[in-house]
């Protein structure tokens, strides 16, 4: 409506020190591919990463340096891409991941505290996991699956996703952008 709004949030940091460059990331079985979706903020500035042809997880990761014993919330934006795999996988540390559905926007599995899917529009869905660490580094992850996180890649199926973030809390906030360092908003 035309009323604004106060939006008040507590401080984070974005320990993803590339939130929308995934050329940056280490990849498994994966060809990223930049600019070539609109993301969620209108902005044709979202990646499209598709899957190799072998055996194995099809995946996306950084490293994270983390607090153990600690709750952090990741989240990310993800899209299919029509004609390609229906599941997207979220890792926050050590195996603590949740499995989406991005056909009918559901969670599938969640091996964490929790996970949430949201409809933001055009097909996008922001994904989140919140989880305790179990050490002090953990690998953010985003993955493809075909309800299994290792199979036979067909080398076409993608995704596309946009604006990743792992935050220490309990819950997620608005998106803090990183261009190749934490960024913390106060």
């Amino acid at each position: 409506n035309t009323n604004g709004a106060l939006l008040l949030e507590p401080q984070r940091t974005n320990l993803v020190t590339y939130s929308e460059d995934f050329s940056q990331w280490n990849k498994q079985d994966i060809t990223v591919v930049p600019n070539v979706a609109n993301s969620p903020y209108g902005v044709n500035n979202a990646t499209e990463i598709i899957e190799g042809t072998g055996t194995t997880q099809h995946r996306i990761n950084i490293s994270n340096t983390l607090l153990n014993s600690t709750e952090y919330t990741s989240s990310f934006y993800v899209k299919r891409n029509v004609g390609s795999r229906n599941f997207a996988i979220i890792n926050i540390s050590s195996g603590q991941r949740t499995y989406y559905n991005l056909t009918n926007g559901t969670i599938i599995a969640s091996f964490v505290g929790s996970g949430t899917i949201e409809s933001v529009g055009d097909g996008w869905f922001k994904c989140t996991a919140t989880g305790t660490s179990t050490s002090t580094s953990g690998a953010f992850y985003a993955a493809m699956a075909d309800v299994t996180e290792t199979y036979v890649g067909d080398g076409t199926s993608s995704l596309y996703i946009w604006g990743c973030q792992n935050e220490q809390g309990s819950y997620p906030t608005s998106y803090i952008p990183t261009q190749g360092s934490t960024v913390t908003r106060v």
